[in-house]
Parts: C-alpha cells; sequence; structure tokens
C-alpha cells in the first residue's frame, strides 16, 4: 500500500511540475522491452523452483504534455517452473497493460520516470501429475520506476522496474496470488 501511494505520489508531482522542466515534445511513440522476470514467493513448498525467465514488453504510447503519457503494452511475463515428487507445474503469464508515465527530467538527455495502470491479464497452468491443464484472468494494479536516456530527438533508451501485482487466483491449484517484477532495457522511438 505504501509502495503504490509513493508512486501514485511521483506521478502526479511529475505532472504538475510539467511546466516547470523542459522535457521531449509531445505526440506518439513506439518502443520495446526485454528483461528478466520473478515470480515472488512462487517457490515455497516446492522440491525444486525455477521463477524467473525472459520478460518481452511491445508498447506504444502517447506524451499529451511534456512530463505525461499514457503507454498500452503487450507483456509476456514468461514462466515459472516449479516441481514435487511425481508432479511438475509450468505456470505462463501474459497480458496488456494501460499506464500512465511521468518523467521527470534531470537534464537535456536524462530523466526519471514513473509509471501505473492496470494490467489485464492471463495465466496457464500446465504441467505433468495433474488432473488438467487451467488457466484464470483477471486484471490488477501494476506500478513501476526507471530512467530514459535520450539518444536523440527520435530515440531513447530506458532502464525500468515494473510490477505486476496478484496474478492468479485459487482455480489455479497454486495457492494465493503472486506478484511478479519485470526489470527490462527498452528502445523508444518516437513516430511524431
Amino acid at each position: 500500500m505504501v509502495i503504490r501511494t509513493i508512486t501514485a505520489s511521483i506521478a502526479v508531482a511529475f505532472v504538475l511540475g510539467s511546466g516547470m522542466v523542459q522535457a521531449a515534445d509531445q505526440g506518439a511513440y513506439l518502443g520495446v522491452g526485454l528483461g528478466q522476470t520473478k515470480v515472488k514467493d512462487a517457490c515455497e513448498g516446492f522440491t525444486t523452483c525455477d521463477d524467473t525467465d525472459t520478460g518481452v514488453k511491445l508498447f506504444g504510447g502517447y506524451q499529451f504534455i511534456p512530463n505525461a503519457a499514457v503507454e498500452i503494452g503487450y507483456v509476456d511475463l514468461g514462466k515459472a517452473k516449479l516441481s514435487l515428487p511425481g508432479a511438475s507445474v509450468e505456470f505462463k503469464a501474459h497480458g496488456f497493460d494501460v499506464d500512465f508515465v511521468g518523467t521527470l527530467p534531470l537534464n537535456d538527455q536524462f530523466a526519471v520516470l514513473a509509471r501505473v495502470g492496470m494490467f489485464f491479464w492471463k495465466v496457464d497452468v500446465s504441467g505433468t501429475g495433474l488432473a488438467n491443464s487451467s488457466s484464470a484472468s483477471g486484471n490488477d494494479l501494476t506500478y513501476g520506476l526507471g530512467l530514459a536516456y535520450d539518444v536523440s530527438k527520435k530515440v531513447s533508451v530506458r532502464f525500468e522496474w515494473q510490477q505486476f501485482k496478484d496474478l492468479g487466483d485459487s482455480t489455479l491449484n497454486l495457492g494465493p496470488t503472486k506478484d511478479t517484477d519485470l526489470l527490462y532495457a527498452s528502445m523508444v522511438f518516437r513516430i511524431n
């Protein structure tokens, strides 16, 4: 709850401060990101566990004022592999996020960014020793922090941490819902 409040406060501060600092031009952009995911507390109670994988994010956005944008993206959070004697389980998550992104320029090339939004997720579970595969879908909060570097007026690089809250539900037989972190780098291309 504290992290959610802090993230929202930072995003509001970025928007309110937009007239006081200089930032990139307004307009549309596209991006692609690649990084590592980690499912929090996924290994509890399992003999062997791999709770990290490669994550991919494809996104587009529109910067409607110098320090604020709205982004829509597809996120593949990879999979976690868990096993017990006589059974193994694979837990895959993906979905779409819609985020408000606020930026605070530090100089002409660097900026800090914060995001908050909703993640519309689907989780698929399959494996050996299970009666059948199952899946669940839903939506919940996502938020994150990062750093952006403008390589040129049209291209920038971002380094971000983003958390996706409460993936899964009790129908997946994996206990409580899981938070998943994505630590990634992305290239952003302005198209205005």
